[in-house]
């Protein structure tokens, strides 16, 4: 959850023909919150520079926990990941 902000989130990275991978904010919005992708962009560029910003977002309705409720990126990854030849743990 980033304090303040309509969203939490998790950035992953996912296959890329060019680039191997590439940074995307998966997104879970507030209730209420009208957010589109160039707002969280923006935001990031705003706050950690353009090298940090996602390429893409994805918006969930919820991401997955683990049993110590914490966010599973594992999770996340695997759901980009799956079929592809090359793997990430």
């Amino acid at each position: 959850m980033i304090p303040g902000q309509p969203l939490s989130g998790d950035p992953v990275g996912i296959p890329d023909a060019k680039w191997g991978e590439a940074v995307t904010a998966v997104v879970v919005a507030r209730p209420g919150a009208a957010l589109t992708e160039a707002d969280v962009i923006g935001h990031v560029t705003q706050h950690k520079g353009v090298v940090n910003a996602p390429k893409q977002v994805v918006f969930v309705d919820e991401l997955p926990l683990t049993a110590l409720g914490k966010i599973d990126r594992k999770a996340i990854r695997g759901r980009y990941w799956g079929g592809q030849e090359r793997q990430v743990a």
